[in-house]
């Protein structure tokens, strides 16, 4: 099949010129020496997926080329989302779908932390999550970051909607750190590091703010890059939509591209060292 090239959105993967642009622009930051060769994410319930909808994974599974594995997402995507739906009542489909939904949104008990990391995002929910824990006193630092997917650039930066909410809602000005210039989550996750070290926070306990669907691979790039021996306290933000709740993402085109996709951008961040 050949490569079409077009513009992502929110449900589509980036092409590969758009892939090019977003690590020019990314933050630079290497993950520690002790966690060079490390890669957190597991694939096996993603091959289990596949292989109950009969499709082929042989190149997402030996590629050692992020251009590859995105061709690769955006070519048989619809195949999924068709086979997806006509399994989605069958008991060995949706056990395999809720297993999906509890590894991409595991949660760790609360605790205190000495910062709560807001990834940026289109929905307020994230920054609604992230307000509640610091008023339980959960931590005393509030972090900030996002500017706008590369897809979307023609907006105020979500960090700035963020910061918004969060002072509106009695959060002080001098316990949060802003970031606006990130355009991926790893990105978010370089960027963050970065201001920690530049404002010389210490810290060994992080708790991460995302939507469930969005939580493993925020965690795995916050895996790669946090230094050895620092806690990561996953925390998921509410949904709105019911078609992306964990108990019905597979039921419909615009849950199951979602996780789809979230599975594809995880195996080209582990070709790409960064998850």
């Amino acid at each position: 099949m050949a490569r079409v090239e077009k513009r992502s959105g929110p449900m589509e993967l980036p092409s590969e010129s758009e892939l090019r642009v977003i690590l020019e622009k990314e933050a630079k930051r290497l993950p520690p020496q002790q966690k060079l060769a490390a890669h957190y994410p597991d694939f096996q319930l993603f091959y289990q997926w596949m292989d109950l909808l009969g499709l082929n994974t042989a190149v997402i599974r030996a590629t050692a080329h992020a251009d590859e594995v995105l061709q690769w997402g955006q070519e048989i995507v619809p195949e999924v989302v068709d086979a997806t739906i006509a399994r989605k009542k069958d008991v060995l489909a949706k056990k395999i779908f809720r297993d999906i939904a509890w590894y991409l949104g595991e949660e760790d008990s609360l605790a205190t932390v000495d910062a709560i990391v807001v990834f940026g995002g289109s929905s307020l929910k994230r920054i609604e999550k992230g307000v509640e824990l610091f008023r339980k006193g959960i931590a005393n630092k509030l972090i900030i970051t996002g500017g706008n997917p590369n897809y979307r650039q023609d907006t105020a930066p979500e960090a700035i909607k963020f910061l918004r909410y969060a002072l509106a809602k009695g959060v002080p000005k001098d316990a949060i750190l802003l970031e606006m210039s990130s355009v991926s989550i790893p990105d978010n996750v370089k960027t963050t590091f970065n201001l920690l070290d530049n404002f010389g926070v210490r810290y060994r306990r992080l708790a991460i703010i995302l939507p469930w669907f969005a939580q493993r691979r925020g965690w795995a790039h916050m895996m790669k890059f946090s230094p050895p021996k620092t806690s990561l306290l996953r925390v998921n933000s509410e949904i709105v939509s019911q078609e992306l709740l964990p108990t019905t993402w597979f039921a419909n085109e615009t849950g199951i591209k979602l996780v789809f996709n979230e599975f594809i951008k995880m195996k080209v961040a582990v070709l790409l060292n960064t998850a």
